[in-house]
């Protein structure tokens, strides 16, 4: 017989392995689209996926950005979570690099916490498809946003920014995060900085250091330090440990 202490455990495991540690982002309504070379489909069919702070689940309903045959973004567990703590440190001036499907905007758009928001977008053909596949101008805070088309390693802001996020790469861990990352900053300066994917930078700095698990805060600052960066979660004890979950869900 099992004892109650015994399931107890066995939930709080279960909860541990599906409930992130940041609640997902919010999804507003879409609908397919095209213009120009990017197109948003939907994809019906059940899989199982990974998220990127938790274990592997059910994902479906899914929609996909691609321009050409390269994909983008989608809404799978993997993506939502990846970026909902992006979302959630933002605030006053904010300034959002990648436009994508809109997710990440539509949810930093509606903090309160948020004043002004620009978006660095390269490409106006995704600017033009975001107003076929969904209605970004009954988005709670639409006002606050400005759009700016250029360069997201050139662009210089002409005012104080509080909060950049970038997401610039269409692969989660992409090799270039780093020294992108320092050139965007160089030039935007903001006082607090998220990168997609800088989890997993993180535990590659981890390796080259030497340093062996769990990873800790203090080495999490040291990092920070290194790359010259004023990342997000510098003050959360427990940012370390998702970390560590994101790599191993990231090669899993």
């Amino acid at each position: 017989m099992i004892e109650d202490s015994e399931i107890a455990l066995l939930l709080q495991a279960f909860q541990q392995l599906y409930s992130p540690p940041y609640p997902w982002l919010k999804v507003p309504e879409y609908k397919v689209g095209k213009h120009g070379l990017w197109t948003l489909d939907r994809f019906d069919e059940n899989v199982l996926i990974h998220g990127y702070f938790t274990g592997v689940q059910p994902a479906k309903h899914n929609y996909r950005l691609k321009k050409g045959n390269t994909l983008w973004m989608s809404l799978t567990p993997m993506e939502l979570e990846s970026q909902s703590h992006h979302a959630l440190a933002a605030y006053g001036h904010t300034v959002v690099m990648g436009l994508g499907m809109g997710t990440l905007l539509y949810n930093i758009l509606a903090r309160e916490e948020v004043t002004q928001v620009t978006v660095v977008e390269r490409d106006s053909e995704v600017f033009e498809l975001l107003h076929q596949i969904a209605s970004p101008a009954s988005w709670s805070g639409w006002e606050k946003a400005r759009f700016v088309f250029a360069d997201a390693l050139e662009w210089k802001p002409d005012e104080h920014i509080d909060y950049l996020t970038v997401d610039i790469w269409s692969k989660l861990g992409d090799y270039n995060l780093r020294p992108d990352g320092q050139r965007i900053q160089a030039n935007v300066r903001a006082d607090k900085v998220a990168l997609w994917g800088q989890e997993l930078d993180f535990i590659t700095f981890l390796a080259h250091q030497g340093y062996e698990p769990p990873p800790t805060l203090e080495q999490y600052r040291e990092y920070i330090e290194t790359i010259g960066i004023p990342l997000i979660e510098s003050d959360n004890p427990d940012y370390p440990s998702y970390c560590m979950k994101a790599g191993n869900n990231a090669i899993a």
